[in-house]
C-alpha cells in the first residue's frame, strides 16, 4: 500500500449525481476486459454501491445503480457469485438498522464490537492500479458523532469527521483515491480523540466507489447551454427555482472566463474540483426547478410553496380573514435561520386557503440596537419612542436571542389597528435561559401585511391567594392564541406556570393588553397541571373548544380537547380528537390554531406543525378538517390529499334514536337498521343506517367502538358501547389518601349486576399481619347496584409503610381483583417526631409538625438543620405527606434531640413527579440507610435504630445524594422502639438485598414466635425467642446471606430488646 498519496476532497450534501460524461472526458485506468468505456459511462463509472445493512442487497431502490463489479449491494468479504470480484464487509463485529428500505439512507451498519481506539467498519474492494472517486453517505439517527475514513491507511478526512445526529444527512466524497495493490481497504473509523464509548461507534449508510474522471471545461459549458435552455422556461417553472438556477448559471459563467483568461490546466486537482462543483450546482438547479402551477388541494406533511415557489415560512401561526380585502391572511414564525438568528413573523396572502402568496416578514426582528435609530425601517416604525422603550424593544424582540414564537393577529374594529400577540422569550432578570422571559408580547400595524410596530411584552394574570398552583406563580406566558368572540370580546389563551397550567384572559377594548385581574371576570385558569400548550381555540354551536398538546419539545404526543359553554367558564376534558392510526402523534402535529372557514355550517380546519428538529425551516404543515360527531365530540382524520369541499361533510349529526349504552362480555349489541337523526342545521328525519365493528373488541371489557354509516348523508358516526362483566366493580376508596395506625377505616366502592339473574358478592382483601378486616357478602338483584364498605383496621402502633392492598370481588365462579396503593403511618401523638417535609407555605399533614428549610436547629423544638440548608419542592399533588418534600444537591444535616432509650427512626423519600437517585442517610457522620434511588411515583420507607441512652442526646442525620444528584425526604418519624418494630426493619435489609433466603424465614418465624409470647405474657419465653434470633443471625452458616451492616443492626436491635423492653 502507498503512502503520501495525492486525493481531492468535495463535501456537500449532493455531489455529480447522475452525470453522462463526453467522449473526451478523461480517465484512469480501468481493465479493459472488464468493460467497454461505454459500458462505465452509460453506469456513471459506479464499480460498487453498497448499501450498508441492506434487507434486499439482491436489488437497488430509487435511482440508485449496482456497481458493475458486483451483484449485490453488500455481502461478506468473498469472491462475488456473480462477476467473480473479491469483495465486501471484512469487519465481523457489527450490527444493521433499518428505518426506511426504500433509499439508501434508511438503512446503515454500525460498529458493536470492543471499545478500541481502531474500531472501525472496514470494506475491501478488488479493483485494478488507478485512481478512484469514494462517497460515503450518513444519516445518523442517533447522538452525534465523528469518524475518520480511512483508504490504503490514509487518513482522508484528516482527522475527526463530524457526520451529524438525528437523521441529518451528509455526504463526502473523495477523488484520486490511488490503489496500487489491486485492492482497495477501506475503513470507517471511530473518533481519534474522544472518549470511547459504544455512542461514538462508527456507522455507515451507504458507499459508492467510481472510476475517477477528468472533466473537460467543454462539459462545464455544455451543461450551461443546457441550463440557459432551462431557464428562458419562465412560464412553466417558479420565479424562486429560476432564480437559483440563474445564480449557477452566472457563477458557472464566471469561472470559465477565469479558466480561459488564466489559461489554466483542468487537470489540475484544484480546478477539477472547481468544475465539479459548478457542475454540480447546475445539476441540483436543474434538479431543483419547479412547475409554476397552483395547488388546488391540501396535501398535509408535503412540500408547501408560496407562489413563488419557495417553503412557506409560517410555524406556530395562525390564520385571520380580512373582511376589508376580503383575503386570508397567515402569519407564523420564520424558521428560515432555523431556531435563532430570529428572523420575525412572516405574513402570506390568499384568496382560496391553497395558494399563498408571500406578503415578507411583517414584524421583523433586530439585529443590533443602533438599527432602531439608524436603520431607515425602524427610525419610521419606532420614531415616536424614548431610548429607554427601544432599549426593551430591542431587548425583547432581537435577532440573536429573541424568542418569538406562535404570532396570531385579529383585527380590531373600533381602532382600525391589525394586533399581533405572540410569545416573547430570551433571557431575563439574571437568567440566560431562552426560556426565562415567558411574556406575551403585543404589536399593532395600519394593514394586514405590517409594518407591525412592537409595543411590549408582559407576563399576564396569575391565580389570586390561597389557589394551588404547580409551580410558582409569576403570570408566565408561554404557547399562545387568539380567539375573537361574536361580540367582539377578544381573549389570549396561554401556558402558564411553567407549562402545567393553561390559562385564559380577556384583551382590553383595544386589543392590547388584558382587561383585568379578577378571577372569574377577566381571566380563567382553564387547565390545571395538565402540562398543556400549543393551544388552539374555535366556537361552534354556542360550545367553545380548545385543543392542546403535551408538552415534549420538538416531538408530537397525543393532542385533547376540552369543551366549555363559556370561555370564563369550567372546561370538561373530552380526550383525544384522534383515534386508532395516528392518535399519539396526532398525525406527527402539534397543534397551532383551527381556522374557521364557515363556523355557521361546522366547517373548520386543523392547522399543526410537524416540526424538524434537525432543519426548523423544513418543518411541515399537517391541515386537516375537524369532524364532529355525536354532541360535543369532534375527531381529526387523516387525508393524504383533500379539498375544502370535503368540509361539507363534517358538520355534526345526532342519532336520537335510544342505542345500547352496554352489553356483556361476548356479546353483540342488538343495533336497529334505521334510526332518526337531527342535523346541525336542524333537520330531523329518519334515514337508513349501516353498522360495522370488530367483533373482537366485544370479547374483553372495555370501549367498544361502533360505527353507523348513514348513506343518506354521507356521513359515518362513531358510537362507543361499554362492554361489561357480569358484576361490576367500582374503584375502591377510602376517602383519604393515607391512614393513621389505630384509627378504623371503610373501603366502599360500588357493586352492579349488570345480568338478568340474583347474583351473591363476597368483598375482601389482603390485608398486612395484625391488621384487622371485615369481609362483606351482599346479594344482588337483577340490574341492581349497591353500595359496599369493607371495614379496615391497622394495629395500634407500627412502623409507616408504603404498599398496594389487593381486593378480591367473587361471585359464581369469576374472581376480580383491584389493587391501590395504601399509606399508613404512626399519629403524631404516638411519636416523638412526626415531621412533614416540605416547603414553609405547603400543607402541612394532620397533626404532624413542619419541617422546611427554615427551620434550623431550635433546641426547645428538638429538631432542625444546622450547617448547609436544603432546597424544597410543592410537587401541588397527591396527598399532603407526599407531595411536598424537601431535596438537595449538596448534603445537609438534620439535628434532633432524641430521649433516652432506644428509638426507631423513619424516613419517607419519593418524588411523584420524577425518578430520584439514590437517598443517603447516616447517623452521627455513620452511614446507615439507602434508598437505591426511586422510580417516579415510587416511595419507599427507611427504618434505623438511635439510641439516646440513659438520659437522652442529639442525634445528627445526614442526608445526601449521587454526585449532581438531588438527595430527596418527605417525612422523618420518630418512635420508641418496641418488638414489634423489628419486623419492618427485618424487611427493610430484605428489600434491600443485604438479607436473603433461606435466613429470612427462619429470622421471622422468630420474630413471630416472640411477639405472640410476649403478647400472651409469656416474658420468658419471649426471651428466648429472641434469644433464638440471635442465634441464627451469628450462625457462619449464614453469613453470606446477610450483610456485615444488617447484621450488626439487627443484633443490637435484638440486644436492645432483650434488655430494655422484656426483661
Amino acid at each position: 500500500m502507498m503512502k503520501n498519496k495525492r486525493v481531492i476532497l468535495l463535501c456537500m450534501s449532493l455531489l455529480l449525481t447522475g452525470l453522462t460524461f463526453s467522449s473526451s472526458i478523461f480517465a484512469t485506468e480501468v481493465d479493459s476486459a472488464d468493460f467497454t468505456e461505454e459500458e462505465l459511462k452509460n453506469n456513471d463509472y459506479i464499480l460498487y454501491f453498497i448499501n450498508a445493512g441492506d434487507t434486499t442487497p439482491e436489488a437497488v431502490e430509487s435511482n440508485d445503480k449496482m456497481g458493475l463489479y458486483a451483484s449485490k449491494t453488500e455481502q461478506m468479504y468473498g469472491v462475488d457469485e456473480v462477476t467473480g470480484k473479491s469483495w465486501g464487509l471484512v469487519t465481523e463485529t457489527t450490527n444493521s438498522s433499518t428505518r426506511d428500505n426504500s433509499n439508501k439512507y434508511g438503512t446503515l451498519r454500525y460498529y458493536n464490537g470492543e471499545q478500541t481506539r481502531d474500531k472501525a467498519i472496514e470494506y475491501n474492494f478488488e479493483l485494478p492500479e488507478g485512481e478512484y472517486e469514494i462517497t460515503l453517505g450518513f444519516k445518523n439517527p442517533w447522538s452525534g458523532r465523528s469518524v475518520n475514513i480511512i483508504s490504503e491507511d490514509e487518513n482522508l478526512s484528516n482527522g475527526d469527521f463530524a457526520i451529524g445526529s438525528e437523521g441529518e444527512e451528509k455526504e463526502v466524497t473523495y477523488y484520486q483515491v490511488p490503489v496500487t495493490d489491486g485492492e482497495m481497504n477501506l475503513k470507517i473509523q471511530g473518533p481519534a480523540e474522544d472518549n470511547l464509548s459504544n455512542h461514538n461507534d462508527p456507522l455507515v449508510n451507504y458507499i459508492i466507489v467510481k472510476k475517477y474522471v477528468v472533466l473537460p471545461l467543454n462539459y462545464l459549458e455544455d451543461k450551461i447551454a443546457e441550463s440557459k435552455v432551462e431557464a428562458e422556461k419562465t412560464d412553466i417553472y417558479t420565479p424562486i427555482s429560476l432564480e437559483t438556477l440563474n445564480d449557477a448559471i452566472t457563477d458557472a459563467e464566471n469561472y470559465v472566463d477565469e479558466v480561459t483568461e488564466n489559461n489554466l490546466d483542468v487537470e489540475l486537482p484544484e480546478v477539477q474540483e472547481e468544475i465539479r462543483g459548478k457542475v454540480n450546482q447546475l445539476d441540483e438547479a436543474l434538479a431543483g426547478l419547479m412547475a409554476n402551477t397552483l395547488n388546488e388541494s391540501f396535501k398535509p406533511g408535503q412540500p408547501w410553496l408560496d407562489t413563488n415557489g419557495a417553503v412557506i415560512q409560517a410555524h406556530g401561526g395562525g390564520i385571520m380573514y380580512d373582511e376589508k380585502t376580503e383575503t386570508y391572511y397567515w402569519y407564523g414564525e420564520d424558521k428560515t435561520n432555523g431556531y435563532l438568528p430570529a428572523t420575525g413573523v412572516h405574513a402570506y396572502s390568499s384568496k382560496d386557503l391553497y395558494n399563498w402568496k408571500d406578503e415578507g416578514v411583517v414584524m421583523k426582528a433586530v439585529e443590533n440596537r443602533e438599527d432602531l435609530d439608524e436603520d431607515p425601517y425602524f427610525t419610521k416604525l419606532y420614531e415616536n419612542r424614548t431610548a429607554e422603550e427601544k432599549d426593551v424593544i430591542f431587548s425583547d424582540i432581537n435577532q440573536e436571542r429573541g424568542v418569538l414564537e406562535r404570532p396570531k393577529v385579529i383585527y380590531n374594529e373600533e381602532t382600525d389597528k391589525y394586533v399581533l400577540w405572540l410569545h416573547v422569550d430570551g433571557p431575563y432578570e439574571g437568567s440566560d435561559s431562552n426560556y426565562a422571559k415567558a411574556k406575551a408580547g403585543v404589536a399593532i400595524s395600519d394593514s394586514p401585511t405590517g409594518p407591525f410596530e412592537f409595543l411590549e411584552s408582559n407576563r399576564l394574570n396569575k391565580m389570586p391567594e390561597g389557589y394551588e398552583y404547580k409551580v410558582r406563580n409569576t403570570g408566565m406566558s408561554r404557547d399562545m392564541t387568539l380567539f375573537k368572540d361574536d361580540d367582539g370580546t377578544a381573549y389570549i389563551i396561554y401556558s402558564s406556570e411553567e407549562n402545567y397550567s393553561l390559562y385564559i384572559s380577556k384583551l382590553n377594548e383595544e386589543y392590547t393588553a388584558i382587561a383585568g385581574d379578577e378571577y372569574g371576570e377577566d381571566f380563567t385558569r382553564a387547565i390545571y397541571n395538565g402540562h398543556r400548550e400549543a393551544p388552539a381555540m374555535f366556537k361552534y354551536k354556542e360550545k367553545y373548544y380548545l385543543i392542546t398538546s403535551g408538552a415534549t419539545g420538538w416531538d408530537p404526543n397525543p393532542a385533547r380537547y376540552h369543551v366549555a359553554d363559556s370561555i370564563l367558564g369550567d372546561w370538561t376534558d373530552m380526550g383525544t380528537p384522534v383515534e386508532g392510526e395516528g392518535e399519539s402523534t396526532t398525525h406527527g402535529s402539534q397543534s397551532t390554531y383551527v381556522i374557521p372557514v364557515d363556523p355557521e355550517n361546522g366547517k373548520f380546519i386543523y392547522m399543526g406543525d410537524r416540526w424538524n428538529r434537525t432543519d426548523l425551516a423544513n418543518s411541515r404543515y399537517i391541515w386537516l378538517p375537524v369532524e364532529f360527531g355525536q354532541e360535543d365530540e369532534i375527531s381529526i382524520d387523516w387525508y393524504d390529499e383533500w379539498q375544502l369541499d370535503l368540509l361539507d361533510k363534517m358538520a355534526g349529526v345526532t342519532i336520537n334514536t335510544e342505542l345500547p349504552e352496554r352489553v356483556l362480555i361476548n356479546e353483540t349489541p342488538n343495533l336497529p337498521s334505521t334510526v332518526n337523526v337531527t342535523t346541525d342545521q336542524g333537520d330531523t328525519f329518519d334515514t337508513a343506517v349501516e353498522w360495522s365493528y370488530d367483533i373482537q373488541q366485544f370479547y374483553q371489557e372495555g370501549m367498544a367502538v361502533v360505527e353507523a354509516t348513514l348513506p343518506e348523508l354521507d356521513k359515518v358516526i362513531e358510537i362507543k358501547i361499554s362492554v361489561v362483566p357480569p358484576v361490576e366493580v367500582e374503584d375502591f376508596g377510602f376517602g383519604t389518601d393515607v391512614l393513621y395506625y389505630g384509627d378504623q377505616y371503610t373501603l366502599t366502592t360500588t357493586v352492579t349486576n349488570n345480568t338478568e339473574s340474583q347474583k351473591e358478592v363476597k368483598v375482601n382483601a389482603d390485608v398486612p399481619t395484625e391488621w384487622k378486616i371485615e369481609p362483606v357478602t351482599v346479594q344482588l338483584e337483577g340490574l341492581e347496584s349497591k353500595e359496599v364498605e369493607l371495614s379496615i383496621t391497622p394495629p395500634e402502633k407500627a412502623d409507616p409503610k408504603v404498599f398496594n392492598l389487593n381486593v378480591q370481588v367473587r361471585y359464581d365462579d369469576n374472581l376480580e381483583t383491584d389493587e391501590f396503593e395504601i399509606v399508613a403511618v404512626p399519629k403524631a401523638e404516638d411519636s416523638v417526631f412526626a415531621l412533614d417535609a416540605g416547603t414553609a407555605d405547603s400543607i402541612v399533614f394532620g397533626e404532624y409538625s413542619r419541617l422546611s428549610p427554615e427551620d434550623t436547629w431550635d433546641t426547645d423544638k428538638g429538631f432542625g438543620w444546622i450547617g448547609e440548608i436544603p432546597d424544597s419542592r410543592d410537587r401541588g399533588e397527591v396527598d399532603s405527606l407526599r407531595r411536598d418534600l424537601i431535596a438537595s444537591f449538596d448534603p445537609a444535616t438534620l439535628r434532633i434531640s432524641v430521649p433516652s432509650g432506644y428509638h426507631i427512626v423513619n424516613v419517607m423519600s419519593g418524588d411523584r413527579q420524577y425518578s430520584q437517585a439514590n437517598t443517603t442517610v447516616t447517623v452521627n457522620d455513620e452511614e446507615i440507610a439507602e434508598t437505591g434511588g426511586t422510580d417516579v411515583g415510587e416511595f419507599k420507607v427507611l427504618s434505623f435504630l438511635v439510641n439516646g441512652g440513659e438520659t437522652g442526646k442529639e442525634v445528627e442525620l445526614g442526608f445526601s445524594g449521587e454526585t449532581d444528584k438531588h438527595w430527596v425526604i418527605n417525612a422523618l418519624m420518630v418512635q420508641e422502639f418496641s418488638l414489634e418494630s423489628l419486623s419492618p426493619l427485618l424487611q427493610t435489609y430484605v428489600e434491600s438485598g443485604e438479607l436473603s433466603d433461606p435466613i429470612v424465614d427462619v429470622l421471622n418465624n422468630r420474630l413471630k414466635l416472640a411477639e405472640k409470647h410476649y403478647t400472651d405474657g409469656k416474658t420468658e419465653q419471649a426471651v428466648k425467642a429472641v434469644e433464638d434470633f440471635l442465634k441464627h443471625l451469628k450462625k457462619e452458616e449464614n453469613s453470606k446471606h446477610i450483610s456485615s451492616i444488617a447484621k450488626e443492626k439487627l443484633e443490637e436491635f435484638a440486644q436492645s430488646i432483650i434488655h430494655n423492653i422484656i426483661k
